[in-house]
């Protein structure tokens, strides 16, 4: 890069910067790498790659359909597994105070959905004073009768790194079949605090 900062270069720092997990910095480079007119399909390709670990749900797929159309094959594979093309996904958010339990603040959101596996995008706002690394939530989904029909579990994970400051907010997408009428139960079954003191979970 002090050599040569023109589009290619930051296009492959970008790509580098992917593998090192560091994908801020890389959803930047490819910015400057098509901002410096390296109109490239796997520049775009690899920025929705970038964006879905960041949790940008219309960004990846906007940035795969552009890769497919400059003769990326596989961003159409990126489309299929990621992207709902059918139905925009629904917006949830939870609040995690002190991590010990989760509020879910738009229950209205819960009776409109029919029983078919639906794409939500859900919040975590962590209100603690501390940096969060890992937060693991389990949910279960009720029928109106109260009987379990599905449940499960899904991770914020900061791979080893700070996942969210105090204060902060993380959001990510989860499939998840609910019942007609029914109801979901979410909790935190376990996280940890960054850095961690001990092997155990903190």
């Amino acid at each position: 890069m002090s050599i040569n900062q023109d589009g290619f270069s930051y296009a492959v720092r970008g790509t580098v910067r992917i593998c090192l997990k560091n994908y801020l910095n890389a959803l930047s480079d490819f910015n400057k790498a098509l901002e410096n007119n390296y109109e490239n399909g796997f520049v775009y390709y690899n920025r929705g790659i970038v964006k879905n670990f960041l949790n940008d749900t219309e960004g990846d797929c906007s940035d795969w359909s552009k890769a497919g159309e400059m003769g990326i094959k596989q961003a159409y594979e990126q489309i299929s597994e990621n992207c709902n093309t059918n139905k925009k996904p629904i917006s949830a958010s939870f609040e995690c105070s002190n991590c010990n339990e989760i509020t879910f603040r738009n229950p209205e959101y819960v009776s409109t959905l029919d029983g078919e596996k639906e794409l939500l995008n859900i919040s975590i706002v962590n209100r603690t004073s501390e940096k969060i690394m890992f937060v693991t939530i389990k949910y279960r989904c009720l029928d109106s009768s109260g009987i379990e029909t599905d449940s499960g579990d899904f991770d914020f994970d900061g791979n080893m790194h700070p996942l969210m400051g105090p204060n902060s907010t993380k959001r990510k997408s989860v499939g998840i079949k609910f019942p007609a009428g029914g109801k979901i139960i979410f909790e935190v079954e376990s996280y940890r605090v960054w850095p961690c003191p001990t092997d155990a979970p903190c």
